[in-house]
């Protein structure tokens, strides 16, 4: 049995946390198609995107290419981040591959203290 009162280093823990979630996640083809119209019906008035406490994990990755395809291409998009390891996950989001062009071209990373 594993010494649960080790301290355990954050990528550990967190690919521990996402292959137990994993197991527990939803459809998620039967989730954005259940939101789809919902997600139709804001296109037009969404102006700003605000991304609070997200770990930004691959398994939602889906869901934001599905968010961007709906969102207004000029929208500004705000992230939180908590340390740099969140920072990094942004630029992962934002910037899939140097060789491709943003996905978000407009958005700012704001740390939470």
């Amino acid at each position: 049995m594993e010494n649960y009162n080790e301290t355990l280093d954050d990528d550990v823990l967190e690919k521990k946390i996402v292959t137990v979630m994993n197991t527990l996640a939803k459809d998620k083809n039967k989730q954005i198609e259940r939101n789809r119209l919902f997600f139709l019906w804001l296109r037009e008035s969404i102006s700003h995107v605000v991304v609070l406490g997200h770990s930004l994990a691959d398994i939602d990755l889906r869901y934001f290419g599905e968010i961007l395809k709906i969102v207004p291409r000029d929208a500004k998009w705000y992230f939180s981040a908590h340390s740099e390891r969140d920072e990094k996950k942004v630029h992962v989001l934002v910037k899939p591959a140097s060789s491709q062009p943003n996905r978000i071209p407009n958005y700012e990373i704001f740390k939470w203290e």
